[in-house]
């Protein structure tokens, strides 16, 4: 397909009027009895799939054919954030099921979990709180 080709046109290759593919969009939504969605909410639609399902966001930027990768990250930024703490999520949960399968031999013996799960050096509580920011503002800034 040449680079200055068409995506909707009619079969002689000219342009169609604009208003046509709204128009026609509306018309097969009504036929299937489905909601009608604007053709920028399918845009939107075939960005936040890909997203959401795990591919890279330089992909994705590049098939919406975004000017810059930036643009991609600040348009769709609540999903990036998303899934950026459930990889965090993902991270701790995974790390905390390695702890609970390791004996920690390499440790110093006063670092070694004990069988209640605390260690015989005790740990001030201040220390094992998270940080205010994240537990009085209800959210989680682990990222």
């Amino acid at each position: 397909m040449p680079p200055d080709a068409l995506v909707f046109c009619k079969p002689d290759g000219q342009p169609l009027r604009p208003q046509r593919i709204p128009d026609r969009l509306r018309q097969l939504s009504a036929e299937a009895g489905v909601p009608t969605i604007r053709v920028h909410d399918r845009r939107h639609l075939a960005a936040t799939i890909p997203i959401t399902a795990g591919v890279p966001l330089v992909t994705v930027s590049k098939t919406l054919r975004h000017g810059t990768l930036s643009t991609t990250a600040n348009i769709y930024d609540y999903l990036t954030r998303q899934a950026a703490h459930d990889a965090v999520d993902t991270i701790a949960a995974v790390l905390a099921a390695a702890d609970k399968n390791t004996t920690h031999s390499h440790w110093p013996r006063w670092l070694r979990p004990q069988a209640d799960g605390t260690t015989k050096k005790a740990v001030s509580a201040s220390l094992r709180k998270r940080p205010p920011t994240c537990e009085n503002a209800g959210r989680d800034d682990r990222i």
